[in-house]
C-alpha cells in the first residue's frame, strides 16, 4: 500500500482481510464505489482470513429492517424529516467470492475528505 502517493488501491478479498483494523474503503464495483466503510476485524476459517467486519456510514439509524423502511419512506414523501446517520454498528461483509473488490483509501485521501467536509 502507497502511503505517500495519494491514490486508492484495489484489493481483492484474501488480500484485503490482511489489511490492519481502521483502513477506510469502498465496496468497489468495477463501475462505482459503493458506501464510505471502516474495516474492522478479519475472521478466519480453517486457517485462513475469509470474511471481516466493518462499519458503514451510509445509513440512518434504526433498529432494525422495518424501522429502516418506514424511515426512508417518511425522507422519501417529506425532505423535511431527518434521521442521523449510524456510524458505529458494525456488520459482517458475509459475501464469501474471493473476486470481491474493495478500494482503500490512502491517508491522504482520507485527510482530503475530511478538510473539503469541514469546510
Amino acid at each position: 500500500m502507497n502511503l505517500l502517493g495519494g491514490f486508492c488501491e484495489a484489493f481483492k478479498k484474501k488480500e484485503f482481510c490482511l489489511l490492519p483494523e481502521g483502513a477506510v474503503f469502498f465496496f468497489y464495483d468495477r463501475s462505482c464505489f459503493k458506501g464510505v466503510c471502516i474495516k474492522g476485524k478479519s475472521i478466519k476459517f480453517e486457517g485462513e482470513y475469509t470474511d471481516f467486519f466493518f462499519s458503514a456510514t451510509c445509513s440512518i439509524e434504526n433498529n432494525g429492517s422495518l424501522q429502516l423502511e418506514e424511515r426512508l419512506l417518511r425522507m422519501e414523501k417529506d425532505s423535511s424529516v431527518s434521521f442521523p446517520l449510524e456510524v458505529e454498528v458494525e456488520e459482517r461483509d458475509g459475501y464469501f467470492d474471493n473476486e470481491d473488490r474493495y478500494l482503500v483509501l490512502e491517508k491522504i485521501d482520507v485527510r482530503r475528505i475530511i478538510n473539503t467536509l469541514s469546510k
